[in-house]
């Protein structure tokens, strides 16, 4: 069991990342500006994804935290899951924001990332402490 676990831990994330490594390499390709935004083929979520980061991340976080979690707690019939990602949550999407092409590595986001970072570390103590 502690084999699933640990398993189901490292691949929750995944879909996020996938849909996000894909719209990476889709905008860098440059087919985000030929393609038509009005079918799928365009690829609409692609540049929802270059063009609003915020929505894009709201529905990251509902979709694969908020709706798979829940189907795991479901199969599992406990809610442990989440509690390992609360204190990891705000560096993923720090990182998000940070690696997006409309970034600006300026003081202040790095200043805001640094202390994301020593937060999460915090929270991450106190979690593995239990």
């Amino acid at each position: 069991m502690p084999v699933t676990n640990a398993a189901l831990l490292l691949l929750a994330p995944a879909p996020a990342i996938i849909f996000d490594w894909f719209c990476r390499s889709y905008s860098l390709e440059g087919h985000a500006e030929d393609a038509d935004s009005s079918s799928f083929g365009g690829l609409l979520t692609c540049s929802v994804w270059q063009d609003q980061p915020l929505t894009t991340v709201s529905h990251l976080l509902i979709c694969n935290m908020c709706c798979l979690f829940w189907v795991l707690s479901l199969v599992q019939s406990s809610t442990w899951l989440i509690d390992p990602y609360w204190t990891i949550i705000p560096c993923m999407i720090e990182a998000y924001y940070a690696s997006h092409p409309a970034a600006a590595g300026t003081p202040r986001s790095m200043a805001a990332a640094a202390l994301i970072a020593v937060w999460s570390l915090r929270l991450s103590h106190s979690y593995l402490r239990r």
